[in-house]
C-alpha cells in the first residue's frame, strides 16, 4: 500500500462531501481523503490523486507573520472603537438616570422609599426601584431621542426594541421572587421613563411607557393595596437583595506574569453559560470579543449567531457533551478538546461555566487538556472573591473572571 502523502487525511467525514475524482458522494461516517490543502474530498477508490509538491517562496514566512500582526492591530482596534461606543453609552445612560432621579425625587416627600443604581447581577443593574403602598416600582430611564411607537411591537425610530420588553420581564421575575421567597405578595410594575423622547402614555407586555415629565403623576395616582408595615418589609428585603451597583466589586486586574505561558492569551479563555427560563434550557457558548451562539439542550439543536467559521462546529462539540446525561467516560475529555480546536491547539485552556442562582453568580473554572477537564475553582462575581483549589491556580480564575467581565453579556 502506497504511504498516505502529507496534507492528505483519511478520516470518517463529519458532514456528506463530493468526490472530486469520480463525483460519487461519501455520506457521512464513511472513510475518505481529505485534501488539507483544497479542502476537498477523494473517495478510497480514487486515492489522493497526484502528490502536491511543496513551494518555498522567498520572505513567505515573513510575510505570514506581517499578515498575523496586521489582523493583531485589526482586532485591537475593533476593540477600541467597541470601547469609546461602549463609554458613549454609558455616560448618555448615566445622563438619562440623573434626569429621571430628579423627576421621581419628589415623591419621597408623599411617603415613597426611592433606590437608585441597585445592582441585579455582575453586569446589569436596576435604574430606579420606587416602593410605596401601590406597590414596587422598576422604572428604567430611556435616554432615546426621536421616535418611539408601541403599536404592537415596541420600537425606536423603527428599530425593533423588542428585547427591551424582555429585560423589563426578566426584571420584574427577579424582584417577585425576592419578595415571594420572603413570603410577600407584592404588584411589581415596569416603567419606561423616557427624558429625549416623548412617546404617548401607553402600556405594552406590561411595560407603561411615560414620558419623564410624566412618570412622577403615573406612580402617585396608583391605588393603594398595601399598609405600611408590608411596605417597610418590601424594603428591607429589596435593600438586602439588591446592594448599590457604584460599591459592587469588579474581577481584578490579573499580572500576566502570574499565568503560565499558554494560558497569557485573552483567546485561551473559551466561555459556556448556562440560561433557563420560560421552559426553556439553553447553554450559551462564546469566547472574548464574541458569542457563537447557544445550543438548546431540550430540542438537541444549534442556533449560530456568529460568522465565525468554526462557529456551528464548536455548538455541535457542546451540545453532544453537555446534552448526552448518560456520556461515556472517554467523553469526559471533549469539552478539553473543544477549548483546544477553538484556540488553535494551545497545550491546555481554561474554560468558564457561569452558574447563576438568587443571590449566587459565580463563574466555574477548568482546566482542559484533551484528555481531562478539572475543576480549578470559581469566581465569586458579586462578591468578587476568587476561591482556588490550589495557590498557584488563583491567578488563572482571576484572569478567567477579568475577561469575562470585558465580554459582552448575553442575556
Amino acid at each position: 500500500m502506497d504511504p498516505i502523502p502529507a496534507g492528505v487525511k483519511t478520516m470518517r467525514l463529519r458532514y456528506a462531501g463530493t468526490c472530486v475524482g469520480c463525483g460519487a458522494t461519501v455520506q457521512q461516517g464513511e472513510r475518505a481523503h481529505f485534501l488539507k490543502a483544497t479542502k476537498t474530498v477523494r473517495c478510497l477508490g480514487c486515492g489522493v490523486g497526484e502528490p502536491i509538491e511543496p513551494q518555498s517562496t522567498a520572505g513567505a514566512s515573513a510575510n505570514i507573520e506581517a499578515m498575523r500582526a496586521i489582523e493583531q492591530a485589526e482586532r485591537l482596534a475593533q476593540r477600541q472603537a467597541a470601547a469609546e461606543r461602549r463609554a458613549a453609552a454609558f455616560t448618555a445612560g448615566a445622563e438619562g438616570e440623573r434626569i429621571v432621579a430628579e423627576a421621581l425625587a419628589p415623591l419621597s416627600a408623599a411617603g415613597y422609599l426611592l433606590l437608585h443604581d441597585r445592582a441585579s447581577g455582575p453586569r446589569a443593574n436596576l435604574d430606579h426601584l420606587v416602593i410605596g403602598t401601590s406597590g414596587v416600582w422598576l422604572v428604567n430611564a430611556k435616554h432615546w431621542s426621536g421616535t418611539i411607537t408601541a403599536e404592537g411591537v415596541l420600537r425606536h425610530n423603527g428599530r425593533d426594541r423588542a428585547k427591551q420588553l424582555d429585560r423589563a420581564a426578566d426584571e420584574r421575575a427577579q424582584v417577585t421572587e425576592i419578595l415571594v421567597v420572603e413570603g410577600l405578595r407584592v404588584p411589581v410594575h415596569s416603567v419606561f421613563a423616557f427624558t429625549a423622547a416623548t412617546p404617548e402614555h401607553t402600556v405594552i407586555d406590561e411595560v407603561t411607557l411615560v414620558p419623564v415629565a410624566s412618570v412622577r403623576s403615573v406612580i402617585g395616582a396608583a391605588p393603594p393595596v398595601l399598609d405600611g408595615r408590608t411596605v417597610d418589609r418590601v424594603v428591607t428585603a429589596l435593600v438586602d437583595a439588591l446592594p448599590s451597583a457604584s460599591e459592587r466589586e469588579h474581577a481584578p486586574d490579573v499580572a500576566e506574569a502570574e499565568l503560565p505561558e499558554d494560558l497569557r492569551e485573552d483567546g485561551a479563555y473559551l466561555f459556556l453559560e448556562p440560561w433557563s427560563g420560560y421552559g426553556k434550557k439553553r447553554l450559551y457558548v462564546h469566547r472574548f470579543g464574541g458569542s457563537f451562539g447557544y445550543v438548546d439542550l431540550q430540542q438537541r439543536t444549534c442556533h449560530v449567531d456568529s460568522g465565525h467559521e468554526r462557529a456551528e462546529a464548536n455548538l455541535e462539540f457542546v451540545l453532544e457533551w453537555f446534552a448526552d446525561v448518560d456520556a461515556e467516560p472517554r467523553q469526559i475529555g471533549r469539552l478539553g478538546r473543544l477549548a483546544m480546536w477553538v484556540a488553535g491547539g494551545a497545550p491546555r485552556r481554561a474554560v468558564a461555566v457561569r452558574f447563576r442562582r438568587r443571590n449566587t453568580d459565580r463563574l466555574y473554572v477548568h482546566l482542559a487538556d484533551g484528555k481531562s477537564r478539572t475543576q480549578i475553582g470559581h469566581y465569586d462575581l458579586l462578591a468578587g472573591k476568587a476561591h482556588a483549589a490550589e495557590t498557584e491556580f488563583a491567578a488563572i480564575v482571576g484572569k478567567a473572571a477579568a475577561v469575562r467581565a470585558d465580554s459582552p453579556s448575553i442575556r
